[in-house]
């Protein structure tokens, strides 16, 4: 898989008093498509493209809750808890884990086989914008589609774990 691009020059956000303007820079190396209009719903458009930014910012990965306060009526509590019935449950439930763990193996190992060549095309992508151009290989969103029905922006959280899609049908737009 390869992947051509060519920006003219980068994106940007002009703001002034009474306006504020967004500009995308689109890649030239495609067909022309172009969408050049004014907002006629400003308000309900800058909050769905807030939202869209809070996926693009949004970092899903583990972090370690504060548990003080569990801990504390845990302690609270111990003298309530049956651990001798608790010790009999625990070996049945760990055989069990143990059983879908393997299961749960065999299923990841195939399903890495299947996505090898994509994460292995994706990575000689990445690999290359790295060494060409650090910015877009850091920032690859938003995605805008010009649509006959509407335009779209699409991105991904930083973690990739979130997908988002903002779709503005053009009666957002005036002009």
């Amino acid at each position: 898989m390869q992947f051509n691009y060519a920006y003219q020059g980068s994106s940007r956000v002009q703001s002034a008093a009474a306006r504020t303007s967004i500009s995308f820079s689109p890649d030239t190396s495609r067909d022309p498509a172009w969408f050049k209009g004014v907002l006629r719903k400003g308000v309900a458009f800058r909050e769905a493209i807030s939202a869209l930014n809070q996926v693009v910012v949004s970092d899903l990965r583990y972090k370690p809750k504060d548990r003080t306060e569990y801990k504390r009526w845990l302690a609270e509590r111990g003298d309530l808890i049956d651990w001798a019935a608790v010790r009999g449950q625990r070996a049945a439930v760990t055989d069990r884990i143990r059983r879908l763990n393997e299961e749960l193996s065999g299923i990841d190992r195939r399903s890495s086989s299947r996505w090898q060549p994509y994460y292995q095309a994706q990575q000689r992508y990445f690999d290359y914008l790295y060494q060409k151009d650090r910015d877009i290989w850091y920032v690859l969103d938003p995605v805008i589609t010009i649509h006959p029905d509407e335009l779209f922006f699409e991105c991904f959280s930083e973690d990739e774990s979130t997908y988002g899609r903002l779709g503005a049908g053009y009666e957002v737009f005036k002009d």
